[in-house]
């Protein structure tokens, strides 16, 4: 679609509540409408992992404290609003333990900073959280998470809040295999003369460890002809008199002395490749692979002969839209002659009641609004995240087009709001509903794609190309619509994951391109969803032709919804591409 500038709206009320009354407690009055967090694990906003395992398991509770921006959580935390009790069901999204006790804005616009902990513990006195890893049996309930990103919110700032928590202690994993060593299945692994208690201050993020020193047994687990020991430690600087103990079934011990010039460092993950021999022990390498504690395995994809890891993704798993990943576009008054206003209140989550998924929807209806004769919803990921070359995917349902609807799946250069459109440049994935498919009966089956840029509007190119498919695209199942984009094209595809050998629907060579495109395809973009009613598109325009517009009709409820399941970015070592997020 043609760019058109966008202003931010406010997010769509959470469902559980809708309305802001005053609310009485001892230090201020806070709006009525409970808040919400989803949660990650350190940068990677795609993980919802936790500790041993690779989800968030369903009970599992966190504690949150709420403060007035610009004080110390000693002074200024906000009564009652200290160490608030936050379950999630799974998903890594988190409610309050009870309603009644929910966390909610000052309703006067006070700023207020979110500081929250996992495992959750009743009893906290002064910020003080015990810290203890002696037993090793249950890795879930004595790790170690910490979240302060969350700050400067206010009765403005959206009801969903994500906090990003990242690991506060280590984890120690050691692949174990033996040599002329028959049997492995009992081996015992043990850490010896290592601290095991500590005080982790919540108001200040500081770790203090005790004195107390003792062996811990890591817990192991036999994995075909190795066995992997873990553990999650306090970390430390000091080595001195720490040593690894490896027991055998038969009574044989081997021990190694950790070198001094080690450290296990918070956050990390530390792993050592360990063989036993008959009788001596060989650290392959006395020095551990550090890598960032990340517990979730990336998701990989192969295409075109390339593998691409997955950088991101939202699944819309929130009961409300991420502000801090999407702007809500409001406009009175859009480009190529559209006949409709964008609202905040045409962009909700739901669930698509055949398939059952959690879905972003965009919902066209037929109602006069401030002028309009139809409303709708648009949203994008300007200045919040952006990339540049990978796979795109996005899985969306369509309504039937027929007559005037027009949805879309795009991107436009994320300096759109420095230089404008075209300067920008704009990749369309997915437009519907254009009047060539209304003209020859196949507007279903009809798919175009194109690319716009130039050096102003008067100049501006664009490579294009309509695609009509042989069954519908609209209405009746979800469609995965892909955009493979390098140093030197892009390519669209229709169902990878159902055909993944698949030709793709659109193909631009860029960088041999006679009017310079490559100028305007090698820089970060962002992405946008619409369902846009009428315009250029669609060949209805013009306050006369309003009638012509029937795809909203009795039928259904005149209101048509657009549902995107989730969206996907996925990059490899190969092409050089970046992403941005904010």
């Amino acid at each position: 679609m043609k760019a058109i500038k966008f202003v931010s709206g406010v997010l769509v009320s959470f469902i559980f509540c809708l309305s802001c009354n005053d609310v009485h407690s001892p230090e201020l009055t806070s709006c009525d409408s409970a808040i919400v967090f989803s949660s990650s694990i350190g940068e990677q906003m795609i993980s919802k992992s936790r500790v041993y395992g690779f989800s968030w398991e369903a009970g599992d509770m966190i504690g949150i404290y709420m403060k007035k921006t610009g004080e110390e959580f000693a002074t200024g935390t906000v009564k009652p609003f200290s160490n608030i009790k936050y379950k999630t069901a799974g998903d890594g999204i988190f409610a309050p333990f009870y309603w009644g006790g929910a966390l909610r804005y000052p309703v006067d616009g006070s700023a207020v900073d979110f500081m929250a902990y996992y495992p959750y513990c009743d009893d906290i006195v002064d910020f003080k959280f015990p810290v203890d890893v002696s037993d090793q049996s249950s890795q879930t309930e004595i790790d170690l998470l910490y979240s302060n990103n969350a700050v400067n919110k206010d009765k403005n700032s959206p009801l969903g809040i994500r906090l990003n928590f990242t690991h506060q202690l280590t984890k120690i994993v050691l692949n174990i295999t033996g040599e002329n060593i028959s049997d492995l299945s009992e081996l015992k692994v043990s850490l010896e003369g290592t601290k095991t208690k500590a005080v982790f201050d919540l108001a200040n993020g500081i770790l203090e460890l005790l004195d107390t020193e003792e062996s811990i047994y890591l817990k192991t687990i036999k994995d075909e002809a190795k066995v992997i020991a873990e553990a999650i430690i306090l970390p430390t600087d000091a080595m001195s008199g720490r040593s690894f103990v490896f027991e055998l079934s038969d009574g044989r011990k081997f021990r190694w002395d950790i070198p001094e010039t080690c450290s296990f460092q918070k956050g990390k993950k530390h792993i050592y490749n360990v063989t036993l021999k008959s009788d001596i022990i060989d650290f392959i390498n006395p020095i551990a692979d550090i890598i960032e504690w990340n517990n979730m395995p990336p998701e990989t994809i192969t295409t075109l002969d390339k593998s691409y890891k997955l950088v991101w993704k939202e699944d819309f798993d929130l009961p409300i839209l991420d502000r801090d990943v999407w702007n809500v576009e409001i406009v009175r008054s859009p480009a190529n002659n559209e006949y409709q206003y964008y609202k905040k209140e045409n962009i909700s989550v739901e669930t698509e009641p055949i398939s059952g998924k959690r879905c972003l929807v965009l919902t066209a209806k037929k109602e006069n609004f401030d002028g309009r004769a139809f409303t709708s919803g648009r949203i994008n990921t300007s200045q919040k995240v952006a990339f540049k070359y990978g796979r795109l995917d996005a899985s969306i349902k369509v309504p039937k087009t027929a007559n005037g609807l027009w949805p879309a799946f795009w991107m436009k250069g994320d300096d759109y709001e420095i230089v404008g459109w075209p300067m920008c440049g704009e990749i369309d994935i997915l437009e519907m509903g254009h009047v060539d498919g209304v003209s020859g009966g196949n507007q279903e089956c009809f798919l175009g794609s194109a690319c716009h840029w130039g050096p102003s509007f008067s100049q501006y190119k664009s490579d294009s190309k309509k695609n009509t498919f042989s069954f519908s695209l609209q209405e009746d199942d979800f469609h995965l619509y892909s955009l493979i984009w390098d140093k030197n094209s892009i390519k669209m595809y229709l169902d990878l994951d159902k055909n993944p050998t698949a030709e793709p629907y659109y193909t631009f060579h860029y960088v041999t391109n006679p009017d310079n495109a490559i100028v305007y395809m090698q820089k970060e973009y962002y992405i946008l969803f619409n369902l846009a009613v009428g315009g250029g598109y669609t060949g209805i325009t013009g306050i006369d032709n309003i009638d012509k517009i029937t795809a909203l009709n009795e039928n259904n409820g005149y209101e048509a919804k657009m549902y995107i399941d989730y969206v996907k970015i996925y990059q490899n070592d190969i092409d050089g591409g970046t992403i941005t997020i904010k």
